[in-house]
């Protein structure tokens, strides 16, 4: 069965008469009405207990992490619209490596 969202503006004095009906007709469900189970909180709440402060890791790090991931990715697209002829092969590509920083 398809289902369609509606949006509609309806005055204030009207409001709760239509909601009701709308319940009464099976139309209407609250999305914060929802069930966690109580294994799944009592798992959190074990996890909150035993969580080590050394596991942490600090806001910034993610971000971080993430603004590396993007500049990569910038730079790999980059790459991408080169001209293919410019390429280096990875043996050359060592080679020039090894000269350059004697690896």
């Amino acid at each position: 069965m398809r289902q369609v969202n509606l949006t509609i503006n309806i005055s204030d004095s009207k409001f709760e008469q239509f909601i009701e009906l709308m319940q009464q007709l099976g139309f209407v469900t609250n999305e914060n009405d929802f069930h966690i189970p109580e294994e799944h909180k009592e798992l959190v709440r074990n996890r909150i207990k035993t969580a080590k402060k050394e596991d942490y890791i600090s806001w910034e790090e993610p971000q971080e992490d993430y603004g590396r991931a993007v500049e990569m990715k910038r730079i790999l697209d980059e790459r991408l619209l080169e001209d293919e002829k410019t390429y280096l092969s990875s043996e050359n590509s060592i080679k020039q490596l090894n000269k350059k920083y004697g690896l």
